[in-house]
């Protein structure tokens, strides 16, 4: 598997939406804390240790709320497991893809694993018993002891992924997906290897 963890598109069920349609202050200011707080445990192993265990009390001491009746995980990507969050919010039409081939980017292949799931696409039951036979079946090249974990956000349930510590080189964009924050595709090619 690449360094990188995939762009996530949208944010999951923690957006909160004003009249226009964008996120109210106080969300963005926790999407910013979470960006930085996964950052920091990225390099700090007793944080990232603690964060694993007890993400409630860790974000709330870092100032970053959920309401009351949201459970939180926290996964880290290793070498052999991979985690991979199927926000609570439809992908937009202009990130969907629905075709894989062996030249697809990691974000490609992220934004297909979230059409099929979110479409209820005919790989959706595959893609939740065997995800890597799914995405072998397209040509992409998995390393042969890779698990591939799918977890879905729910209005109860927030995942969000703590890189590998090679993942050092992560840009803040990188970062914010990560996180489980809400971006934009761009072109870098990542494959799994």
């Amino acid at each position: 598997m690449k360094k990188h963890q995939p762009e996530n598109p949208n944010n999951s069920n923690r957006e909160e939406k004003n009249s226009h349609g964008s996120k109210n202050k106080e969300q963005q200011s926790n999407d910013k804390k979470l960006e930085q707080l996964i950052h920091k445990a990225d390099k700090d192993s007793a944080l990232k240790a603690e964060l694993i265990l007890h993400p409630e009390k860790i974000l709330e001491e870092n100032g970053i709320h959920f309401p009351k009746n949201v459970k939180l995980k926290a996964f880290e990507n290793t070498r052999s497991e991979y985690h991979l969050v199927i926000p609570e919010e439809n992908l937009e039409k202009k990130y969907q893809v629905k075709q894989l081939s062996e030249q697809s980017s990691l974000n490609d292949i992220y934004y297909f694993i979230i059409t099929e799931w979110q479409n209820n696409g005919p790989k959706k039951e595959e893609l939740r018993k065997n995800p890597l036979k799914v995405l072998q079946s397209f040509g992409v090249k998995t390393p042969k002891n890779m698990k591939l974990h799918i977890h879905e956000n729910t209005k109860e349930q927030f995942y969000f992924v703590i890189p590998k510590e090679l993942e050092q080189e992560l840009d803040e964009l990188e970062l914010r997906h990560v996180a489980g924050g809400k971006g934009h595709h761009h072109s870098h090619k990542r494959h799994l290897r």
